[in-house]
């Protein structure tokens, strides 16, 4: 269970970190390229990785649902100064398999790692730990749903909430459908992704400093 919070944290942390990494690659590649549209760009080859990652996690539980994919794009589009990295179509039937599309991309990243530390993918030769920690930071990175992603949680919050007000109010007992769980299982698979996530942002802050440094020694 601390595991499982601990992970809630460091996602959340990880968030807003990630942000700031996108805003200080903006920042610094528009300096040097002297064009908004060339620095979207460049963010969008950089990130490329992890939003293919996002984006084929959307299109995979799509199909697995039975939900019709009418388009899937991995190419970066300009919008009013804002930059999508990649898109996926579908049709829309109800909100829960809505909401289970659009939060595909946060378990998938989460599979990936646990395939990376599976694999020891990150104990290789230099290069081939430089290349694994640099898809790690994009996944990690791209990980989280957008707005457009969530627009389907309005509607299923309401309900996780009355169920969690009947739980305590009708005192049910769910240790039959708990016992099921392996404890152990679950707490060491998140301290696998827990791992991972400190790892994404450490190399989110080092980058940060980097950039920040290049821009201050680089006029």
């Amino acid at each position: 269970m601390n595991q499982v919070v601990f992970f809630l944290a460091l996602s959340v942390v990880l968030y807003f970190v990630s942000r700031k990494t996108i805003h200080t690659c903006f920042y610094f590649f528009s300096r040097f390229l002297k064009h908004p549209q060339a620095a979207y760009r460049m963010i969008a080859l950089l990130y490329f990785p992890g939003t293919a990652v996002h984006e084929m996690s959307h299109l995979v539980m799509a199909m697995v649902l039975n939900l019709k994919v009418r388009d899937i794009s991995l190419i970066p589009k300009i919008r009013e100064n804002t930059l999508k990295l990649g898109t996926v179509t579908y049709e829309k039937k109800d909100v829960v398999r809505g909401l289970i599309v659009g939060i595909a991309p946060f378990f998938a990243a989460m599979y990936a790692f646990w395939l990376v530390d599976a694999f020891k993918l990150l104990s290789g030769s230099i290069w081939m730990t430089a290349l694994f920690s640099y898809v790690v930071f994009t996944i990690s990175s791209t990980m989280f749903s957008s707005k457009q992603d969530l627009i389907d949680l309005i509607y299923v919050l309401p309900i996780v909430i009355v169920g969690v007000i009947m739980f305590f109010v009708l005192k049910l007992d769910i240790s039959q459908f708990t016992v099921l769980i392996n404890g152990n299982v679950v707490s060491s698979f998140f301290s696998v992704v827990n791992s991972f996530l400190i790892f994404s942002l450490l190399l989110n802050g080092g980058i940060i400093m980097m950039l920040k440094f290049l821009m201050k020694i680089i006029k």
